[in-house]
């Protein structure tokens, strides 16, 4: 939001969200996919992308793998 100069309330108008449930992600929710999606096509139509953090290997590992 900084980076692209939004407050909480423009970002949800954006998304088509609400300003609390933005709120809540600043608060450490996690958000669905769905809307990581919406993210992530965002922040790329601002060229803001690569400031987001990559999804992590949630899988888990076998042992000797």
């Amino acid at each position: 939001m900084e980076a692209a100069g939004l407050s909480a309330s423009e970002l949800a108008r954006r998304l088509g969200v609400s300003t609390n449930t933005v709120k809540r992600w600043r608060n450490g929710v996690r958000p669905t996919s769905e809307h990581l999606i919406a993210l992530k096509e965002f922040a790329d139509s601002l060229n803001l992308g690569h400031m987001l953090p990559l999804a992590r290997d949630r899988r888990p590992r076998l042992p000797g793998f």
